[in-house]
C-alpha cells in the first residue's frame, strides 16, 4: 500500500474527499485521533483532525502509475490545494507507510492506547502504542497524550496515552 499526502489550501475538504473517493483504486481521508476533553460534568474521548488541512490517499498504485493517472486530477484542484512532494517522491517511505498503517489500523482514526508502569518501565497493554513503548519521549498524564518521538509531515507526533496505576484507576 502506497500512501501520498495532498495538502489542502482550504478547511473545508469534504467535497474534494468525495472526488477523491470516487476513484477506484483511491482511498482518501482526513487523519483524525482521539483527545481527551474535561469539563464540568463530561470527560471523554473526542474525535478531532490530527493534521489540519491534509488529506492522506491510500492506494495500490506505485508513484509512476499514480502520478501518470491523477496528474491532470490534481493539476484541476490546483486551486483547493497541491500534491506534497520531496524532490521527485510523492508518495510517504514504506517504512513511513507501514507505521501509518499500524497506527490507524487501517480505519483512519488513532485511538486511544491504555498502558501502565511496572516499576519504571512503562507497558502499553492495548492501543495502536503497543510496541512503541521505546519511540515514547514524554507524557503528559493530564492531558493524557504520548509525545512519539517519531515525525511525519515535519511535526511530532502527539498521541492518545491513558496511563492507569496498579489499582485501575487513572494517575
Amino acid at each position: 500500500m502506497n500512501w501520498y499526502v495532498f495538502y489542502s489550501k482550504h478547511q473545508n475538504n469534504k467535497q474534494l474527499l468525495e472526488v477523491l473517493n470516487k476513484q477506484d483504486d483511491l482511498d482518501a481521508f482526513i487523519p483524525k485521533v482521539e483527545k481527551w476533553f474535561k469539563c464540568s460534568g463530561f470527560s471523554d474521548y473526542q474525535l478531532m483532525d490530527m493534521y489540519p488541512g491534509y488529506i492522506f490517499i491510500r492506494s495500490l498504485l506505485n508513484e509512476e502509475e499514480f502520478k501518470s493517472k491523477y496528474m491532470k486530477l490534481f493539476e484541476s484542484v490546483g486551486r483547493l490545494g497541491e500534491l506534497l512532494e520531496q524532490d521527485r517522491f510523492i508518495s510517504l517511505s514504506e517504512s513511513d507507510g507501514e507505521i501509518m498503517s499500524w497506527l490507524f489500523h487501517n480505519q483512519g482514526v488513532i485511538t486511544h492506547s491504555i498502558g501502565q508502569y511496572n516499576g519504571d518501565d512503562l507497558m502499553i497493554m492495548e492501543g495502536p502504542l503497543c510496541g512503541f513503548e521505546s519511540k515514547i519521549k514524554k507524557i503528559n498524564r493530564h492531558k493524557r497524550i504520548a509525545k512519539v518521538d517519531y515525525a511525519l509531515l515535519g511535526m511530532n507526533m502527539l498521541l492518545p496515552l491513558e496511563v492507569i496505576n496498579s489499582k485501575g484507576s487513572v494517575y
